[in-house]
């Protein structure tokens, strides 16, 4: 019986000098790393994070008087906190951007800092409302280079913080704007829209939401709720109003268009364009 614990003893003895030769890899405190880690917690009381290395951002859901809009991309260090301003190097990435400055996007670099007592900052990017955005994409690319303050420690990571997730690799070096005026149809018009307004279009949704000054807001993300102007009970009185103004301007020789031919209604709401088509 003493012999077994002997061989135990010995056993636990080897396995401790075994693991204290293994290298642990630990993070030097003295490094200083810079990356861009965009994202927040997914779901309420759960530690858990989704991070993201892209926004594709569409003019489509402003209202029409909102020319400009401000993004933000946060940038994170690792690395000791410091009592001074910290300049990042950020640049833009020519190769992967097809944006024009100051026509789709403006920036100052210069403003690329991480203050003083922090770890991160969000820098500001304002996005134009160009006149070529409507059937077309462009798109900007940041990227992060190695200065005096920080260095580029690593160029990817998990898009969340969740140990046990094996997660998608992501860009911590890069970040990329899309950027557009691309309208889609909403929803809420493809199951109850149709049978008021008549098929979708971009010039009839446009003149919908100027008309009746409808928000974009409601047809992407409060309609149907109480405060939104989009709600099934509401659409036979804004069909009935928009025919009285499409017929007018059609009886006063302004016909309003849709495309290439003459804006009309759901089946119940037709305007009468007779005088056009003789």
């Amino acid at each position: 019986m003493k012999l077994k614990y002997i061989y135990l003893v010995i056993f636990l003895l080897a396995l401790s000098v075994s693991c204290q030769k293994d290298e642990i890899m630990t993070f030097n405190l003295e490094d200083t790393g810079i990356y861009f880690q965009n994202g927040g917690q997914t779901r309420l009381y759960i530690n858990s994070e989704s991070y993201y290395d892209s926004i594709d951002f569409s003019f489509g859901v402003a209202s029409e008087h909102v020319k400009d809009t401000i993004i933000y991309a946060k940038l994170k260090t690792m690395g000791k906190v410091k009592e001074y301003d910290r300049p990042v190097k950020m640049s833009i990435d020519a190769t992967h951007t097809t944006a024009e400055e100051g026509k789709h996007f403006t920036l100052d670099l210069s403003k690329a800092i991480i203050p003083a007592g922090s770890n991160s900052m969000e820098f500001p990017i304002t996005l134009h409302r160009a006149s070529d955005l409507m059937n077309n994409k462009v798109q900007l690319m940041l990227k992060l280079e190695d200065n005096e303050h920080f260095k580029i420690i690593f160029t990817e990571q998990k898009n969340t913080n969740v140990h046990a997730d094996e997660g998608a690799q992501i860009m911590a070096d890069r970040f990329k704007i899309i950027i557009s005026e691309i309208y889609t149809q909403p929803g809420y018009w493809s199951v109850f829209g149709n049978d008021y307004f008549g098929a979708w279009s971009v010039d009839k949704y446009k003149f919908i939401n100027n008309y009746l000054n409808i928000p974009i807001e409601d047809w992407e993300t409060k309609a149907g709720y109480s405060g939104s102007k989009i709600q099934l009970g509401r659409f036979p009185v804004y069909a009935y109003i928009l025919c009285n103004a499409l017929q007018e301007a059609a009886d006063a020789g302004t016909p309003i268009m849709d495309g290439d031919q003459y804006m009309q209604l759901g089946n119940n709401y037709q305007v009468d364009y007779s005088a056009y088509l003789n």
